[in-house]
């Protein structure tokens, strides 16, 4: 059997949570992956990558019919397994199932309505008229998709949050604990290669930063912390941004020195920058968008065994359950507090990264993932 995987756009970060279930059921079965690409290329952390075959449509502009034929006729799956519930995959799924009756599998790893509302209530600007028209398209083809996941022959989640509301099989954000292993990167050969001196004590925020990630709530509670050897990396900033820019200008005016912003980096290094860190935060802010989104980069970091600090929000407290140090969301002072009692206590901190390693090996690696996904399949075979 060959599934195709569908994500609704190969230039932005959707196809990492694509890239990860096609790597999965790959051990298995056949699989591509195929999309539109809206951007200039592959999502940069993914754009090397050639364990899955990819199959991409350039498109500049809106999705018209042409495109969707073009799209379509790429895909050569017996099984559509579209990633999101938006029209570039899911809604081209639900054409191929009308069309040729292909069973068509839904995975939803964010609430899409939840960041719609809370870029509305975020929105300070007036808009011109065709960003309007196009924001008006893409919120009723969200909406119109999350009322049409009934129409799905399978649905997997990415937590808890979503199979309350939509149903299915949770398929965390699972990361191969075999590549991310601590033992095979040297800390101090990582360290020595980005200028860090034996003596720092690296915070490190990994990922895609957004104004819900909470990486603003990370540079004020590093900034209380006056010992000078305590540094902040924040590593997978975006280049060419204003965000990006807004982010490196605020860290080095809190942090000065003790700042490192570093830009996007292809997937299979992230092993090597989490290896310098002394700790990983993941300071996700409470909104509407985060209830229902699991921030995929906590499990890079229990792979790698470091000890994290981490908001109570979504699932992170049962995923970090006795591995973890939980704090409130947006609590900044509990955050450095959180931070400074891990760099003060060496073997504490070590002892909880070890716990997470174990954790993330029986509970959320590949190998722990692989029966739920393919069972989830297994029918279509």
């Amino acid at each position: 059997m060959k599934i195709s995987v569908l994500t609704p756009d190969l230039s932005h970060n959707c196809l990492g949570r694509a890239y990860m279930l096609a790597r999965i059921l790959q051990r298995r079965y056949d699989v591509e992956i195929a999309g539109p690409l809206f951007g200039e290329g592959l999502w940069a952390p993914l754009a090397m990558a050639r364990d899955v075959p990819i199959k991409s449509l350039s498109v500049r502009g809106p999705m018209t019919n042409a495109k969707v034929l073009a799209l379509r006729n790429q895909l050569d799956g017996d099984v559509v397994y579209a990633s999101k519930p938006r029209f570039p995959s899911y809604g081209v799924g639900l054409i191929e199932k009308l069309a040729h009756r292909s069973p068509v599998v839904l995975d939803i790893d964010d609430w899409e309505t939840g960041f719609i509302r809370d870029a509305r209530r975020a929105r300070t600007r007036r808009r011109d008229v065709s960003t309007l028209l196009s924001d008006m398209v893409y919120d009723t083809t969200v909406a119109l998709a999350e009322n049409l996941t009934g129409l799905a022959d399978g649905i997997t989640v990415s937590n808890t949050f979503l199979r309350n509301r939509f149903g299915g099989v949770i398929v965390w954000h699972g990361r191969d604990t075999e590549a991310f292993r601590p033992d095979r990167v040297s800390r101090e050969t990582a360290r020595a290669a980005h200028g860090i001196r034996p003596e720092e004590q690296v915070v490190m925020f990994l990922g895609s930063p957004g104004p819900h990630k909470g990486v603003e709530d990370l540079i004020e509670a590093v900034r209380r912390i006056r010992e000078p050897d305590v540094t902040l990396a924040l590593v997978g900033l975006p280049d060419g941004t204003p965000y990006g820019a807004q982010l490196r200008a605020q860290g080095a005016s809190a942090l000065g020195s003790r700042f490192r912003g570093i830009g996007f980096q292809p997937f299979d290094k992230v092993p090597e920058f989490l290896a310098m860190a002394d700790v990983v935060v993941v300071p996700q802010r409470k909104s509407l968008a985060t209830e229902g989104q699991m921030p995929a980069k906590v499990f890079d970091a229990m792979a790698m065994g470091k000890p994290i600090v981490a908001s109570a929000v979504a699932d992170l407290p049962y995923v970090l359950r006795d591995c973890g140090k939980i704090v409130e969301p947006g609590a900044v002072d509990e955050i450095s507090t959180a931070i400074q009692g891990l760099l003060a206590d060496p073997t504490g901190a070590a002892n909880l990264g070890r716990r997470a390693r174990q954790r993330c090996v029986e509970e959320f690696s590949w190998d722990a993932l692989e029966p739920i996904l393919t069972g989830v399949f297994k029918e279509y075979a």
